[in-house]
């Protein structure tokens, strides 16, 4: 993909990436998957520009809701040609 990921979320606390769960859904699975995101933290939903986190943004793309931005990274073939569970397993 030539368009650079970027993924606005809350910020973290307690040794954690982000406090909000579904911020570190996205988080983890780009992790796995080898995805290129760039991490934008925010401390107020306002900055977002629909009020929600997360949002993935690309060049000529803006994504909001956990399941859509997962469906949009798998559609831009960014997950491991073997499923993420599988990988990990393999790994132990």
């Amino acid at each position: 993909m030539a368009a650079p990921l970027e993924l606005s979320c809350w910020a973290g606390g307690w040794g954690l990436p982000s406090v909000h769960s579904e911020s570190l859904v996205v988080m983890a699975y780009a992790k796995f998957c080898g995805a290129p995101l760039k991490v934008n933290v925010i401390d107020n939903t306002w900055r977002g520009s629909r009020g929600d986190v997360p949002i993935l943004t690309t060049e000529d793309n803006m994504v909001s809701q956990p399941a859509k931005i997962l469906n949009f990274l798998r559609k831009q073939q960014q997950i491991l040609s073997s499923p993420v569970g599988t990988h990990m397993l393999r790994k132990q």
